[in-house]
């Protein structure tokens, strides 16, 4: 992530980032010689670019002067000045990371490289996560490829997506993970007290810690495993009929896979993405086809 710093002030910015004295700047100067929109700062081609938005007073980097049409790579250790009177020092260029806006208290919420959770962890609505070179949402009813600048609506209120571009640097950060769920085999081991998780392929192999989220996606693999492979329909289920099955409401469903996909995440699974697979008459069933259970 870019991340300026003036003294004690610290600033992170997102993927698409605009600078300026505006209430509709992402990063708000408060000096009078910095202008509405001053500047702006974005992840393209795998690097921070600066721009000059034609600001009254200018911006410099390093004491140059930017021009409006001067494209300025930022690296670490860049003194930036909006307007002339503030010197903000580049101390990080890292990829970002993938962030939403909630509209009204304007409240920024990040997540990780591979996973973003709205509007919490702990009451997941909805998750944002990489597939392949796009973004994909899934909020409960159905999955969607959203653009960066995007406003979607929840529960909790409106969301502005700020995502951005996967590729480059973010493709080798994510070939560093050994388990990839789109090739791995899931192993269930199933007791009287517990369902344990155990993710493998090839030489990887993870452990998942026990959690009771992992209930519901055995019961979505005994579907997949149960059911004939040639069939249209084999291990698809309605969010309202697997909860029946399980003796809940739907709505725990939905917050038992957002969480199952922090736990991968967290377990340094990639591709999480592929773990549940939406249809459009609102079903879901397990993305996975490796699937055993072990009985203990």
């Amino acid at each position: 992530m870019a991340v300026l710093k003036n003294g004690a002030n610290e600033v992170r910015l997102v993927c698409r980032c605009l600078i300026g004295r505006s209430v509709l700047a992402d990063f708000r100067l408060h000096s009078r010689r910095a202008s509405s929109e001053h500047a702006s700062v974005g992840w393209y081609s795998d690097r921070w670019v600066l721009r000059d938005l034609s600001s009254s007073n200018g911006t410099t980097v390093d004491g140059r002067p930017v021009s409006f049409r001067d494209r300025v790579p930022l690296a670490c250790g860049n003194e930036i000045t909006f307007g002339g009177d503030e010197v903000w020092t580049v101390v990080d260029v890292s990829p970002p990371n993938p962030c939403a806006l909630l509209l009204g208290p304007q409240t920024y919420l990040w997540g990780s490289e591979r996973l973003l959770v709205l509007p919490s962890v702990d009451e997941p609505e909805a998750s944002i996560m990489p597939d392949g070179s796009q973004w994909l949402l899934d909020d409960g009813n159905g999955l969607s490829r959203p653009e960066c600048g995007e406003i979607v609506r929840l529960n909790s209120g409106y969301w502005r997506l700020l995502l951005p571009e996967i590729g480059g640097s973010r493709e080798n950060l994510t070939a560093r993970y050994e388990l990839d769920l789109a090739h791995a085999e899931l192993t269930f081991r199933v007791s009287a007290e517990r369902v344990a998780l155990c993710v493998d392929q090839g030489p990887g192999h993870v452990q998942l810690p026990s959690r009771a989220c992992l209930y519901t996606l055995l019961a979505l693999a005994r579907l997949r495993m149960g059911a004939d492979a040639d069939q249209p329909d084999a291990g698809w289920i309605s969010s309202a009929e697997l909860a029946e099955a399980r003796g809940c409401m739907p709505e725990k469903m939905n917050v038992d896979i957002h969480r199952l996909r922090r736990l991968l995440e967290e377990a340094g699974v990639h591709n999480t993405a592929s773990l549940i697979e939406r249809d459009d008459a609102k079903r879901l069933r397990i993305g996975v086809t490796k699937l055993r259970e072990i009985q203990e």
